[in-house]
């Protein structure tokens, strides 16, 4: 009955939802969910519920709104991402990235959303909101990486990018990962030894993984070194004997 159904807690609700959806009634299940949220407008999980199942139905834009509530009653990074993702989908680009630059959440949680505008090759508004964080000390090393990585996804500003690169201390997590950037950089613009350079530094510094002495060899063979090629396989043979991708190689 209405009356028992509307006395329910929102969870109990929330849970009808789905199950209708499982059997087709779809329709019926939004309805469900809208009039959960109209009796209980501080539940975000009803909200979040709306938003999924209208991202899934392409309305990008009804899905963001409704994250935004949800994040008006539980601010949540993982709700604004949420939203964030709806909007770019929608094609809301300049909205996403005001959203991001006027948002009060941490640094951290900013600099995380610039994932979500490189997956959609947003190029610009990724770059923006990196340098919005260059005033921020304990990022710089993150930032330099991020741009040194758009730099290389939209294929522009390479020495840019091989220079920021040259920030990220050995102490940095990001270390391994930039200088295999290092590494491949140089190889977009022909630059085999210079290559070859950043890949024996990645090697000394991360001689434990495999593919670091696998990367060192072919960047080796590239550059007609192939001497040096072959002794990196041989090497890494000692350390990994009979590995078939080495002997491969």
């Amino acid at each position: 009955a209405p009356r028992a159904e509307n006395a329910a807690p929102p969870t109990v609700r929330d849970i009808a939802a789905p199950l209708l959806k499982s059997t087709g009634r779809t329709g019926e299940a939004m309805r469900k969910l809208q009039a959960l949220v109209a009796n209980h407008p501080k539940f975000p999980e009803g909200w979040m519920a709306l938003g999924a199942e209208a991202g899934q139905a392409k309305k990008y834009g009804a899905a963001a709104g409704y994250y935004k509530k949800a994040l008006e009653t539980n601010d949540m990074p993982q709700i604004f991402m949420l939203m964030l993702r709806a909007q770019l989908e929608g094609g809301q680009y300049r909205n996403a990235l005001s959203q991001v630059l006027n948002s009060p959440f941490p640094p951290e949680v900013k600099l995380q959303s610039v994932a979500l505008f490189m997956d959609k090759q947003r190029y610009n508004e990724a770059r923006e909101i990196l340098l919005s964080l260059e005033e921020f000390p304990y990022l710089a090393e993150d930032v330099s990486f991020m741009l040194a990585v758009l730099a290389y996804d939209s294929n522009k500003d390479v020495p840019e990018a091989i220079e920021r690169l040259q920030d990220i201390s050995p102490e940095s997590p990001a270390r391994s990962q930039a200088l295999h950037l290092r590494t491949l950089l140089p190889l977009r613009n022909g630059d085999h030894m210079r290559a070859a350079e950043a890949a024996e530094s990645l090697r000394d510094e991360f001689p434990d993984i495999k593919d670091n002495w696998m990367l060192l060899a072919e960047v080796n063979n590239l550059a007609k070194r192939y001497a040096e090629a072959e002794i990196a396989v041989r090497e890494a043979l000692e350390l990994w004997p009979g590995d078939t991708g080495l002997l491969y190689t």
